[in-house]
């Protein structure tokens, strides 16, 4: 009999419950987001848990559009930005200390960049 394949949304589903009830303690920084990486992808080896992506002479994804079936190319940061961009990104945060004041217009204008330079940094 051959041998099953791994349900991939199963384990990090468990995983990520296991973050749930006893998560990863620390500021979230870098080295924060690189251990629930890990956690998260502890029983898939090639997902380099906790390991950012390979340096490449660039990273490129064809995405769609949801609403309008559109195909774009999206260019994400190079392997060996993403520490140093990472570490600013995060840094910004301040452990989220800089969205606690904000009122609803500017959180979710701040959210919006947070995830569009996370997005672009795409470090695993």
């Amino acid at each position: 009999m051959a041998d099953q394949p791994l349900n991939e949304g199963r384990l990090t589903f468990a995983r990520i419950r296991e973050l749930q009830a006893d998560p990863v303690q620390g500021h979230f920084d870098t080295a924060h987001l690189r251990e629930v990486h890990r956690r998260i992808f502890q029983d898939l080896d090639h997902h380099r848990p906790g390991e950012f992506r390979a340096d490449a002479p660039g990273h490129f994804k064809m995405r769609e559009l949801e609403a309008s079936g559109e195909r774009h190319v999206v260019g994400y940061a190079r392997g060996n930005e993403i520490a140093e961009r990472l570490d600013q990104v995060l840094d910004s945060l301040r452990g989220g200390d800089t969205l606690k004041a904000l009122g609803t217009k500017e959180f979710a204008e701040r959210m919006g960049q947070l995830y569009g330079d996370l997005d672009h940094i795409h470090p695993f």
